[in-house]
C-alpha cells in the first residue's frame, strides 16, 4: 500500500476541502526505475496543489511530512520522477535540493521522465546554513552546497488563520486492478 497525505483547508460552514495530495512510495504493476528499488530510497508520486492556493505553503507541508515520514520508515533518500519537457518544475525541484540521478520512460507516456532524488538524512543541528553534500548520483566528489531562504508568498488572510485552516492527513491509498 502507498501512503496518500492529503492537505484540507477548513472552507464554508464545518467543512474543508482538498487543497493537495502526495502518495508516498506509490505501487504500480509497472517495472520501476531502478533508483526507486535501492535500498533507502523513498518516492512520491502524484503530487499536486490547488493552482489558486500555490507559493503559500502547501506543498512544503505536504513534501515536509512525506519526507518526515520517509525518514521514519528508514529511508536516507527521497526521489520523484517528473516529465524531463518541464523545466519550471525542474527548476521547482532543483531549488529544494533534488538532483537528477536517471532518465526512464514510462511504458504508459510520450515523454522521457527524470528520476530526481535528494538525501534526507538529518542536518546536524550545529550548521544548518551550509552542509557538505555527495548528490545522489554523483561522481562522489563532495561539494558545498548553500542554503537559502525560500520567499513564500502569504495569502491575504492573517498567517494564524492559514495554520488553523491548513491540515494534512494520512490515508492509505491502493490502485484499482
Amino acid at each position: 500500500n502507498s501512503e496518500c497525505y492529503l492537505a484540507f483547508m477548513d472552507h464554508e460552514q464545518d467543512t474543508q476541502r482538498i487543497v493537495g495530495v502526495v502518495l508516498l512510495n506509490e505501487h504500480e504493476q509497472v517495472t520501476f526505475p531502478d533508483y526507486f528499488l535501492r535500498e533507502g530510497v523513498a518516492h512520491f508520486a502524484m503530487f499536486a496543489v490547488d493552482p489558486t492556493l500555490q507559493a503559500i505553503g502547501v506543498g512544503t507541508r505536504l513534501l515536509d511530512t512525506c519526507t518526515r515520514r520517509a525518514r521514519e520508515l528508514g529511508n536516507t533518500q527521497l526521489a520523484l520522477s517528473m516529465a524531463r519537457p518541464d523545466a519550471a518544475l525542474l527548476r521547482y525541484y532543483q531549488r529544494r535540493g533534488y538532483e537528477q540521478v536517471q532518465d526512464w520512460q514510462w511504458p504508459y507516456t510520450n515523454y522521457v521522465s527524470l528520476i530526481l532524488a535528494r538525501d534526507i538524512a538529518p542536518i546536524s543541528p550545529t550548521n544548518t546554513s551550509t552542509k557538505t553534500s555527495t548528490p545522489p548520483g554523483s561522481d562522489g566528489r563532495r561539494r558545498r552546497v548553500e542554503s537559502r531562504p525560500t520567499r513564500v508568498q502569504r495569502p491575504s488572510f492573517p498567517e494564524d488563520q492559514f495554520n488553523s485552516q491548513l491540515s494534512s492527513r494520512r490515508c492509505s491509498w491502493q490502485p484499482t486492478r
